[in-house]
């Protein structure tokens, strides 16, 4: 059986909670107590505790976790313990994170601080271009070609799936989504210099 994340650790209560936390999330996960087990798993993900082992998997995608983590030569991730789950939900699923925010690429969704928000595609699409400007403002002609191409020329439709976006997003007082004069929008955290 192909699992989608294979976690590699020594101690079993916290594999046996990140386990659950990901079946939770749709995933396939099996916990492995040794590097030979784990060596014979075939798995999209190995999630190895790095405290306890040193294990390269011969195929798949390697994140280590650990409280003593030395650097990891690419393509390796890390995780220093304490992580966030939102940043292991990126590193299993291949997502891109910001403030708090993973976009979840398979399931054309978002995590916003571990809570799961359903996007239809092309607000999915409006964020991930957003997400890729890293906080640089984006025009609304530069988010309409990227979204909707050739088959939409109103750029009102930008501002309109903008503040869906927003609706979804931006909770209890909480501003990401900032219109700047003339230069378009940007998703940033409170406080960051527009």
């Amino acid at each position: 059986m192909r699992y989608d994340a294979c976690i590699l650790s020594a101690e079993e209560e916290f594999a046996t909670m990140l386990a659950l936390e990901l079946e939770d999330r749709g995933l396939r996960v099996v916990v492995c107590k040794t590097a030979e087990a784990a060596a014979d798993t075939v798995a999209e993900t190995f999630l190895v505790d790095a405290d306890a082992f040193f294990f390269s998997p011969r195929m798949g995608r390697l994140v280590r976790y650990g409280r003593r983590l030395a650097d990891a030569p690419p393509p390796a991730e890390q995780l220093h313990r304490p992580f966030l789950l939102t940043a292991l939900y990126s590193a299993l699923q291949g997502g891109s994170t910001t403030h708090g925010l993973l976009l979840l690429e398979k399931e054309q969704a978002a995590l916003l601080d571990g809570e799961r928000i359903s996007l239809t595609p092309r607000e999915y699409a409006c964020l991930a271009c957003l997400m890729r400007a890293k906080g640089a403002p984006v025009s609304r002609e530069a988010l309409l070609a990227a979204v909707w191409g050739e088959e939409e020329t109103d750029c009102g439709v930008v501002t309109v799936y903008l503040h869906y976006l927003r609706k979804k997003l931006e909770r209890n007082g909480k501003k990401m989504i900032y219109a700047i004069r003339g230069r378009g929008y940007a998703l940033r955290q409170e406080g960051e210099r527009l």
